[in-house]
């Protein structure tokens, strides 16, 4: 049985989601928070859900400066 991997494109995207889930989880305090507002629609974000940027690194970078804006009370 022969192992096909993960692309790197694939493994960096992984990394992305992984290190926003854990931002997200320290600004709600809870992880199970955390899911649902990676998947939820943010006006912040351009009406995007979180996961839906996790593509490129901008995208990363959009939302974890979102996240620091909750997490200091500015929410636009």
């Amino acid at each position: 049985m022969r192992s096909e991997g993960w692309s790197s494109e694939n493994s960096a995207k992984l990394l992305r989601v992984a290190r926003v889930l854990a931002r997200a989880a320290e600004v709600f305090d809870d992880l199970d928070l955390a899911f649902a507002w990676i998947e939820t629609l943010v006006d912040a974000l351009g009406d995007a859900t979180p996961m839906s940027l996790m593509d490129p690194d901008v995208g990363e970078e959009s939302v974890t400066d979102t996240l620091g804006r909750i997490e200091h009370g500015v929410f636009a």
